[in-house]
């Protein structure tokens, strides 16, 4: 019973600091922070118009594949990608939630040789999406509204 028990405390040691850094909060403070650092230098937003009726919500897999408009924000020479960007990031707040959201804005920040930092999903208002595939509401609109600003041209 005492190895079972031991055995039992090595694995939560070993895998609760994996599923703390997996959390939307951590992931989205994550990201402001490589941004802050310049780690993030592309940022690519989709946008699907959310007046296009499907048959089935749209996923941040399906907005991947099928989005009206793809936009590249890179960081060229160095330079740091928008304050405001980041003020919007460290200002979002989310609570994971059940069941899933019809994405038509997607935002996907990456490194300087492509990989992935994370990635946050929003529907046509931006109160829930998802990111890195846990789906969530949106607690406030701050990192939306800041898409959506600079992205109505899209519309």
């Amino acid at each position: 019973m005492n190895r079972i028990l031991a055995a039992m405390l090595v694995v939560f040691a070993v895998c609760a600091p994996v599923l703390s850094q997996s959390s939307p909060s951590v992931v989205i403070a994550d990201i402001a922070a490589k941004i802050k650092s310049k780690d993030v230098v592309q940022i690519e937003v989709l946008y699907m118009d959310p007046n296009i009726l499907t048959l089935v919500r749209v996923t941040p897999e399906d907005l991947k594949k099928r989005f009206e408009y793809k936009v590249l924000l890179t960081s060229a020479s160095g330079r740091s990608l928008p304050e405001s960007l980041m003020k919007s990031l460290e200002n979002t707040r989310v609570t994971e939630s059940k069941g899933g959201a019809d994405v038509r804005w997607g935002v996907i920040f990456e490194r300087r040789d492509g990989s992935p930092v994370g990635e946050i999903y929003f529907d046509k208002w931006g109160k829930r999406g998802a990111v890195n595939g846990s789906t969530v509401s949106f607690e406030n609109v701050e990192l939306f509204k800041w898409l959506s600003e600079r992205g109505h041209w899209m519309r």
